[in-house]
């Protein structure tokens, strides 16, 4: 057994109290048909290998949930007519097969594959894991692990590390804790900045805009060298929070991948953790300055990502900023 990462905490959590469940999937397109016994021991063989991927959740006595690592892997497998291989049938055909978990106590109720048949010499692999014991680089090797294996079923394939060796929580240095302390020190109750930002009108959208006499650009520049796209983009949010709140003492939180230096590793299971950032602005730095300083804030956050959110809450007894933010580039004809 071993402590939860926070993935698994938060997923478990949303499973058990929301209305959704929380599935990530993959499907590809087979020219020709496969053999679905040959398929199942390829599933098996692959799931085998990896810790994460044998992993169930029961109930300690504390009232937590701990992670245990089962002997033998499980999944579900099913063969499905389909009229045709689209996105939309695929989805008609395998969404019955994703329901609420009701137990959390079976490795094998975290995995689904599917094979879709049309009849007509067209297939379709699906293969669905829930996200407390998957992420998408998990899925990539999976469903890598389990072509290989399906052509070649003694084929010899790269040790796999184990998810509870490698995930956040699990080597826990003491200069992380330090590093969270520090970076946590002497934050004020949060509170207060929600009702900061709930001023205007519901479904009334609001224009934020910098503070006066800033000398940030009220656009973002193209590019800065040596910074990010990330880096320039939270920086805007940072100075917008802060001409909103009239606050200069900032934090929120992003997402990580919770792969920190062995992003290449053979190994599976919910990574992703949540890092805080803080930073000071000062109306009169320059965006660029505010940019490389978060720049770097996220790259020092990166370097002690072993400590978990939910123990880096507990450091701080107050209401601590529990939502991600994350950041996309869409663009459609004519529109940036």
């Amino acid at each position: 057994m071993y402590t939860l990462t926070t993935n698994q905490e938060r997923y478990l959590f949303a499973e058990m109290s929301g209305a959704y469940s929380f599935w990530i999937g993959v499907w590809y397109e087979i020219p020709g048909r496969l053999d679905p016994g040959r398929l199942k021991a390829a599933i098996n063989a692959a799931l085998s290998r990896h810790t994460g991927c044998r992993t169930s959740f029961q109930r300690a006595a504390h009232g937590d949930y701990l992670a245990v690592v089962e002997q033998d892997a499980g999944f579900a497998f099913h063969v499905l007519p389909v009229p045709e291989i689209n996105a939309e049938t695929i989805e008609a055909a395998v969404a019955p097969y994703l329901k609420k978990l009701q137990r959390f106590d079976h490795a094998a109720d975290f995995h689904r594959f599917f094979l879709l048949d049309t009849g007509l010499g067209q297939q379709a692999f699906v293969l669905c894991q829930h996200h407390a014991v998957s992420d998408g680089r998990s899925l990539d090797i999976v469903s890598s692990e389990i072509a290989r294996l399906y052509s070649v079923p003694k084929a010899a394939l790269p040790a796999a590390l184990a998810f509870h060796d490698v995930a956040p929580c699990a080597t826990v240095l003491p200069e992380d804790t330090a590093f969270w302390q520090k970076t946590m020190e002497g934050i004020e109750d949060v509170p207060r900045f929600h009702r900061n930002l709930a001023v205007c009108p519901p479904h009334q959208p609001r224009r934020i805009g910098w503070a006066p006499g800033a000398k940030a650009a009220s656009t973002l520049p193209k590019a800065v060298p040596g910074l990010t796209p990330f880096s320039l983009l939270a920086a805007g949010f940072v100075a917008q929070i802060a001409s909103q709140t009239r606050q200069s003492d900032v934090v929120f939180s992003i997402q990580s991948a919770g792969r920190h230096g062995f992003s290449d590793a053979i190994v599976t299971g919910s990574f992703s953790n949540a890092l805080p950032i803080r930073t000071q602005v000062d109306p009169d730095e320059l965006f660029s300055g505010l940019a490389k300083r978060l720049q770097q804030s996220i790259r020092e956050a990166l370097q002690h990502e072993r400590l978990g959110y939910h123990r880096k809450r507990r450091l701080r007894p107050i209401d601590f900023p529990v939502a991600y933010v994350g950041f996309g580039r869409m663009s459609t004809s004519g529109s940036p």
